[in-house]
């Protein structure tokens, strides 16, 4: 369902599909047109409704869009992803993850950067709830211990990044490396 293929209307599931696959090869500028038919679509057979299909449809438009140079408009696309997510899903939603770290990589390449750590960090807190729910639903994996403490870390929320890096080494030890000597030793 994140890939916004639930099926309730054949020509956009398959617009999309088609658009997926070129994608897929990198082809974006094939892909531009299949996401802009799916759009179209929607809007005609959907007027108004807020799904995921809608959700992906703009997503993975400002991915092709950002792969062809035409950044304004990727922005725009990432942007109504992330408004049509937040209607349906609710902010920062886990599925909006990638969402959030697109465009904040697009502000970054576009120099906006007060505009990008803002997204940048709602990126991080998303990716962390996913994590965190990976853990506490799951057997206990060095690598989700392990990569939210990078995020938490990016985020600069140290102190609550150490007890995930303690118990990413405890199931781990190989982890645990002796520091280097200090210089001149």
């Amino acid at each position: 369902s994140q890939l916004g293929l639930d099926g309730s209307i054949p020509a956009v599931a398959d617009a999309l599909t088609q658009a997926y696959a070129r994608i897929a090869r990198e082809d974006f500028g094939a892909a531009e047109p299949l996401l802009r038919r799916a759009l179209d679509l929607h809007e005609k057979l959907k007027p108004g409704h807020n799904d995921r299909a809608l959700i992906a449809i703009y997503h993975h438009l400002g991915v092709a869009l950002r792969e062809q140079g035409r950044d304004a408009q990727a922005e725009a696309m990432f942007g109504e992803s992330l408004a049509a997510s937040e209607k349906l899903l609710g902010p920062d939603h886990p599925e909006a993850a990638t969402t959030l770290g697109n465009l904040a990589a697009l502000l970054r390449a576009k120099h906006k950067e007060p505009e990008a750590s803002v997204v940048g960090m709602r990126y991080l807190a998303a990716q962390t709830r996913v994590l965190s729910d990976l853990i506490s639903h799951g057997p206990a994996r060095e690598s989700l211990y392990r990569d939210r403490g990078t995020f938490l870390c990016r985020a600069a929320r140290f102190p609550e990044s150490l007890p995930d890096f303690d118990k990413a080494i405890e199931l781990n030890p190989a982890l645990k490396k002796e520091a280097p000597p200090p210089p001149g030793k």
